[in-house]
């Protein structure tokens, strides 16, 4: 068997009005799905997918039909763990499909530090 994970999450972002424009942007709608798997007891690999769809804007009081927000992105990524509470993870997140939206590859490092916060581990 190998470890691993998966995780799927649904959002919903309500765009106003902006007064001093007289300007809503469109509502957004996002979906993210990643899966993860233990290589080793040091190398971990995930990979997920991202999806952001946004409704028309409007300006004015007038709906712009042609003016619409897409995204979709996939990232992988890899964890190499160095000693017991300390993580490397280095990624690239890479535009598949898009509208109205800036986008291009954006490449990741992250540190993460693991710890007990209420130390139930020391006695």
């Amino acid at each position: 068997m190998i470890p691993g994970y998966v995780n799927l999450n649904l959002g919903y972002r309500q765009r106003t009005l902006n007064h001093d424009f007289n300007f809503k942007p469109g509502d957004e709608f996002t979906l993210l799905a990643e899966g993860g798997w233990q290589a080793t007891s040091y190398l971990m690999g995930k990979a997920s997918i991202g999806y952001l769809y946004s409704t028309h804007p409007q300006a004015l009081g007038i709906t712009f039909r042609t003016q619409r927000r897409e995204l979709l992105t996939v990232a992988p990524a890899i964890l190499l763990t160095a000693g017991r509470s300390f993580t490397i993870e280095a990624g690239v997140q890479l535009p598949l499909r898009g509208q109205d939206i800036p986008a291009g590859p954006q490449f990741n490092i992250g540190f993460m530090y693991t710890f007990d916060l209420f130390r139930r581990g020391e006695r």
